[in-house]
């Protein structure tokens, strides 16, 4: 199993019993770039005790707030205009904080072994001292500034690495740290003390949160993602259900805030009674057609330009890890999870297909012969044709872990989402032809070109609100997306058709 990249690697250090204050970095604002299995790009503003995190982590747009004073996390929710409220010391993961560090000595800390000095040297426009040391049994490199007493970079034992960037130090506005006037709270459970690290990583060095109902660190089992015991009792909460549905939703890939929500719904409504019949369903099959088309014309100083272009996409996704309903907010639901499955569902293959069409012609008008063949008229054909398969047999594989699907019942099932795509990798061929009329003297002869790269062939989409069926069975829609493609010379979004089928995996 791949180990998960660390949560920005030790510059967001574990929290420690002693006094803050003492050790805190100086405050500033910077551009973190993070490199590895979930890649993460944002600004993290830095104000002593209070850190504030925002950006997108695997595709995903996260903001997360951490006050250590008050002991608690927040997790902004903007889609609903919520946030998650999480005790620090009640949390199944330990937050991260944002110390100082020694530039001279990072051991004197405490929190690092085995410090080695290799020199110094300018990083990211600071001067920095480069240590390598031990965090958490993982040899680390780290290029500390001196002017912030804060690693400027860092680099893993695996070489994934994370930047500050564009560092502005002073004093951050208190708003930074507090939720949105308009946004509702929504508190969560406590999960008892000893808290682990994100999942997949040790305490303070796990890996960034994935986006909500996304599997953390494509698609990788999380390891102590719950951290301990559930709630047992709390709020209503059967201890043997919680537990059980905390190991089912841990091997989903939930991230800590969502395995804490679906608890809570459990304790507060209980579970839904008549989703026995959905919940005996061993997972499913959704199969995909996307079509999509548009053209566009255009002419100003005597050239006139008119362009075609065309995708379609058919796809079949296994969905094979299924979690029970939770209570009147979450009814059942199934994930593609890599290599977890029933012996038929791991059976299921992953399978896509796609083509992109481009045509475009471009017709200048001739002018005066005066001077060589600069009079002539000219007339280009651009047509490019993209395709690509896949059709991969091995739960464990790469691709698995790249692709994405869930299918999630709402818990009244009355309706549905649905969330699938396959990354279907092509070779795009283009061949672009140019012609000369009302040739001037001495004007050269047509010419050819032709040209090919890789394309990706993976339009991705999601629906939700869908009527779900009386009982279980085949399940088809259709719906008209915005989505993007990529297509010749043309990039950018397309109106397309989306047809889909699921089919219960038996």
């Amino acid at each position: 199993m791949t180990r998960q990249p660390p949560l920005l690697c030790a510059a967001l250090l574990a929290l420690s019993a002693a006094p803050v204050a003492a050790r805190q970095a100086p405050q500033f604002r910077a551009d973190v770039t993070q490199t590895g299995d979930t890649p993460f790009t944002g600004t993290m503003y830095f104000g002593g005790p209070r850190m504030r995190i925002e950006g997108t982590s695997d595709g995903e747009p996260i903001t997360m707030i951490i006050d250590r004073t008050a002991g608690r996390m927040l997790m902004l929710m903007p889609e609903d205009r919520m946030y998650v409220v999480m005790d620090l010391g009640s949390m199944p993961f330990s937050a991260p904080g944002a110390d100082a560090m020694d530039p001279a000595n990072p051991c004197s800390s405490g929190e690092v072994t085995q410090c080695e000095n290799l020199g110094t040297e300018s990083v990211n426009g600071r001067a920095t001292r480069k240590w390598a040391y031990v965090r958490d049994g993982e040899r680390e490199t780290v290029w500390i500034a001196a002017d912030l007493r804060f690693p400027v970079r860092i680099e893993d034992a695996d070489g994934y690495t994370t930047d500050f960037t564009n560092v502005v130090m002073g004093t951050q506005p208190a708003a930074l740290f507090e939720p949105p006037s308009d946004y509702t709270p929504m508190e969560m459970p406590g999960f008892g003390r000893g808290g682990r690290g994100f999942p997949g990583g040790a305490a303070g060095r796990g890996a960034v949160p994935s986006g909500r109902g996304q599997p953390a660190g494509r698609g990788q089992v999380p390891t102590g993602a719950g951290g301990g015991a559930p709630p047992g009792g709390a709020g209503g909460v059967d201890p043997a259900a919680a537990a059980q549905l905390t190991a089912q939703l841990q091997a989903m890939g939930l991230p800590p805030d969502q395995i804490a929500m679906a608890i809570a719904q459990l304790g507060a409504v209980g579970t839904v009674t008549n989703s026995a019949p959905w919940e005996a369903i061993e997972g499913w099959v959704v199969d995909i057609v996307v079509t999509a088309s548009g053209s566009e014309t255009r002419s100003a100083d005597g050239l006139a330009e008119t362009a075609t272009y065309s995708a379609r996409y058919t796809g079949s996704v296994p969905i094979t890890y299924g979690t029970p309903a939770v209570g009147a907010a979450v009814g059942p639901a199934w994930q593609l999870v890599q290599g977890l499955g029933t012996p038929a569902g791991l059976e299921q293959p992953l399978i896509g297909s796609g083509t992109h069409e481009y045509h475009r012609e471009v017709v200048a008008q001739p002018g005066r012969c005066d001077d060589g063949f600069g009079g002539d008229g000219y007339r280009i054909v651009e047509d490019a044709r993209a395709s690509g398969e896949l059709r991969e047999t091995d739960h464990n594989s790469t691709t698995m872990m790249v692709t994405q699907a869930r299918f999630e019942i709402s818990g009244d099932l009355s309706t549905y989402s649905l969330f699938a795509g396959a990354p279907v990798q092509g070779t795009e061929t283009t061949t672009t032809t140019r012609t000369y009329v009302n040739a001037c003297p001495g004007s050269p002869p047509p010419t050819t070109e032709t040209s090919t790269r890789e394309r990706s062939l993976a339009p991705q989409f999601n629906v939700t609100g869908q009527l779900l069926p009386a009982a279980p069975g085949t399940i088809s829609g259709t719906a008209r997306l915005p989505m993007q493609f990529a297509i010749g010379g043309f990039s950018g979004e397309l109106e397309a058709n989306v047809e889909w089928t699921l089919r219960p995996i038996s």
